[in-house]
């Protein structure tokens, strides 16, 4: 009886094991695509600050650090209330759509009062009951069931209450969004202006700008001597021919 209980416990060890290691490495993935969309989106969303200042630091219109933070900062912002104006409409038209269904229903069922926000709650995660666990790794969900809330309510306001809420939902997801493109583009402006308009070596070469430098000012002192050598030369050879003569 103990060697079996003992051959069980081993086996069923390994089988733990592989399951947390399968758990934690989809929750690693997972994770990591989340944080590569959210890369990706910002990324977007800084570039937008090249499109919107590029033509202007090509034609030169900006050439200073003040002029690009405010010109900048001045277009974001448009840019950000110009898109954020449809996600204010859609929780607006969410907003309407809450007010109107609670006004009718109270009207119907006597002034009682019952949140939207719970019935869609009761609708996302409707169970009920206990779940009975037995190890290892065992569960029975045979007293676990279903608890709808229609019901209780009319279907229509149940109905109503998951499309306000989920249009709600969709409007702050839309609006944060922006809001997060808003606060790239911020952080963006910082960065361009300090690379392209404050003067900081760091960056540069200092041996090949100075021996850049270097040999400007060889070549320019050649430049000058060469006539000079080019006049004595033919002096000498005018001399050297009188004295032939």
């Amino acid at each position: 009886m103990n060697n079996d209980s003992k051959k069980f416990t081993d086996s069923t060890f390994w089988k733990i094991i592989l399951t947390i290691l399968v758990i934690l490495l989809s929750i690693f993935f997972i994770f990591g695509l989340i944080g590569r969309l959210i890369q990706v989106i910002i990324k977007n969303q800084q570039k937008r600050v090249d499109k919107l200042m590029s033509k202007l630091i090509l034609s030169k219109v900006v050439n200073n650090e003040k002029d690009f933070k405010r010109i900048a900062n001045y277009k974001s912002r448009v840019y950000f209330f110009k898109h954020a104006l449809p996600a204010i409409l859609i929780m607006l038209f969410a907003l309407l759509c809450y007010i109107v269904s609670i006004s009718i229903f109270l009207s119907i069922d006597g002034n009682e009062y019952v949140s939207m926000f719970y019935i869609f709650g009761r609708t996302i995660f409707p169970w009920k009951g206990e779940f009975n666990y037995f190890p290892p790794l065992g569960f029975d969900f045979s007293k676990v069931y279903a608890d709808l809330p229609f019901d209780e309510f009319p279907l229509w306001y149940g109905i109503m209450s998951i499309i306000t809420i989920g249009i709600l939902v969709i409007g702050l997801c839309y609006y944060f969004f922006e809001v997060q493109g808003y606060l790239a583009r911020k952080f963006r402006i910082k960065k361009l202006a300090l690379n392209m308009f404050t003067k900081n070596l760091d960056d540069i070469d200092l041996m090949h700008f100075i021996n850049t430098v270097n040999s400007t000012i060889l070549d320019d002192k050649e430049k000058t001597t060469l006539p000079t050598k080019i006049d004595a030369q033919s002096n000498q050879d005018s001399t050297s021919q009188v004295t032939n003569v």
